[in-house]
């Protein structure tokens, strides 16, 4: 009997693993990966440690996407995430209105996240931006939606951002 118990769990394991592996796919750079719903996403290979998720079911009007990409800093001395957020922040006040700047987390590896929107003759949009500084890079996972669409697409962009890890 436990003998049966045991091959029924190991079944759903397997199952229960190969439709996962279906469902999700992973993007592996030089320096992180992260995974993603297949259902939920597109890919589109980008230059380098760059990557863009296309959201499947987009607002019309407007292309939702998440961008992953990274910037090497060496150069810079003094360069670190804070110093680097001071630099995006100044910068992002000149066109866009900021709602949120908070500091946080994940796996180990402290990140900022910028919550920012603006409006546009061609429409209104939302943008959560997060800030990594891992080896002297940058790396900056930014969503960017329709205002109206923002909250709707946010937990599946979440769900992206909450795997990204470093190599």
């Amino acid at each position: 009997m436990k003998l049966l118990i045991f091959v029924n769990l190991i079944f759903f394991s397997v199952c229960f693993s190969q439709k996962k592996q279906s469902r999700f796919a992973v993007i592996n750079s030089d320096d992180y990966s992260l995974e993603y719903d297949k259902k939920y996403f597109t890919e589109t290979d980008g230059i380098g440690n760059s990557f863009l998720l296309f959201i499947n079911d987009s607002n019309k009007n407007y292309i939702e996407f998440l961008r992953i990409s990274s910037e090497d800093l060496g150069n810079y001395e003094k360069m670190d995430l804070e110093y680097f957020s001071e630099i995006r922040e100044y910068a992002l006040k000149e066109e866009y209105k900021i709602l949120n700047k908070n500091k946080d987390s994940l796996n180990g590896n402290e990140y900022i996240d910028f919550i920012y929107e603006k409006e546009t003759s061609t429409g209104n949009f939302k943008s959560l931006e997060r800030l990594f500084f891992y080896k002297s890079k940058i790396h900056k996972l930014l969503f960017n939606s329709s205002k109206r669409d923002f909250e709707k697409h946010l937990p599946k962009v979440i769900e992206v951002l909450n795997s990204f890890k470093f190599k």
